[in-house]
């Protein structure tokens, strides 16, 4: 009787919320290599021609680039370890722009808008179905019946005794086009088993206040909430520097570049009218979350240091939300980590596809019967 309830959720679930698992795990496949593909679609932009000169010092940076972007602010600048690479510049009035400038002219090569993007758009679609909170909801929800999906598959071929496990990891290709595809639909199944889980479990985190509040609670810690503010005021007005100021930042970029190891991106910000310092982000090679960093803010008179933010050093409560972020992707064990989540994602996005080839499959068998 266990059984029959397990069969008949597995397949009816399976068929009402297929569709939308194949649009997820494909899109989530897309967005696990998202920051190894980019570059390669903006090389021409991304990357400096070779030059054997020394990089502009910051002053002469900032005087090419007013040179040919009058009347904009520099807000900030992001500086790579890799010397092959264009600095990554953003204007106050333009932030959601990023502006490649070649370190060794001050040149502007090219700019490119996350917003409206490819990646942008199946970002949308992974998270939204493109359709907004709605589309959220829709989401959150095939997500959970997943979660039931796999684990009444498990459930399903759980063999009596413990020595025939093995086999469940075996494919056995005799027989006929059914038996193949009932074998790749469940051994392929087993595989991604725990990657699956693992994601389907973390998902709902982004979809329903609910559920990301018992996965708090869960580990102790209050209700987490998004960090990003929605900015719709005017353009905040950079605060004019002088020539002494530059130095000082540039000061403080070499010696954060010496004590720091393994670091992918020094992000400058500039201080706005209202403020009397300026921060310094330093980008590790390694991130768990597109936002992660160490961030150190220095007296822009003074130069001392006045606030310093460092990741490890951050209580869970802050960081719980990248925590689970890096749950959801694999973000938190490197480049073959992840790249075991996007095989089981990809395997994610076909698990629907043989289910609904099984079961038209004896459903034309049983019409034949009939």
């Amino acid at each position: 009787m266990m059984r029959k309830v397990w069969a008949s959720g597995h397949k009816w679930i399976g068929l009402i919320a297929g569709i939308l698992l194949t649009i997820t795990c494909a899109t989530g496949v897309l967005l696990s290599f998202e920051k190894e593909i980019i570059p390669l679609t903006i090389h021409k932009i991304y990357y400096a021609a070779p030059n054997s000169s020394e990089p502009l010092k910051m002053v002469s940076l900032l005087t090419e680039l007013q040179k040919e972007e009058s009347g904009k602010s520099v807000k900030s600048i992001t500086y790579p370890a890799d010397p092959a690479r264009n600095l990554v510049v953003r204007f106050a009035d333009s932030p959601d722009e990023e502006v490649y400038v070649d370190p060794y002219t001050g040149k502007v090569v090219g700019s490119f808008i996350y917003k409206g993007s490819f990646f942008s758009v199946v970002r949308e679609l992974h998270r939204f179905l493109l359709m907004g909170t709605t589309g959220r909801v829709i989401v959150g929800s095939a997500t959970l019946c997943f979660v039931i999906i796999l684990l009444s598959g498990l459930f399903l071929r759980l063999p009596v005794s413990l020595r025939k496990l093995p086999r469940l990891f075996r494919f056995q290709w005799q027989g006929n086009v059914f038996r193949k595809t009932y074998m790749l639909h469940a051994v392929l199944g087993m595989y991604a088993f725990v990657f699956l889980l693992i994601m389907s479990l973390t998902g709902p985190f982004w979809s329903f206040s609910w559920y990301n509040k018992g996965l708090s609670s869960l580990f102790g810690i209050g209700q987490t909430t998004s960090n990003r503010k929605a900015n719709k005021d005017a353009v905040v007005k950079v605060k004019q520097l002088a020539a002494s100021d530059f130095s000082l930042m540039s000061d403080k970029l070499s010696a954060l570049a010496e004590v720091q190891s393994d670091w992918k991106e020094m992000r400058l910000t500039f201080p706005d009218i209202r403020e009397k310092s300026f921060s310094i982000s330093v980008i590790p090679m390694r991130q768990i979350h597109g936002r992660q960093s160490d961030t150190y803010t220095y007296d822009l008179k003074t130069g001392n240091l006045e606030k310093e933010s460092v990741f490890k050093n951050k209580p869970l409560q802050e960081t719980f939300r990248m925590w689970v972020f890096a749950v959801h992707t694999g973000s938190w064990g490197g480049w073959f980590v992840k790249l075991l989540y996007g095989i089981a994602a990809l395997i994610g996005a076909t698990l629907p596809i043989t289910g609904y080839l099984l079961w038209w499959k004896k459903r034309t068998i049983s019409k034949r019967k009939k």
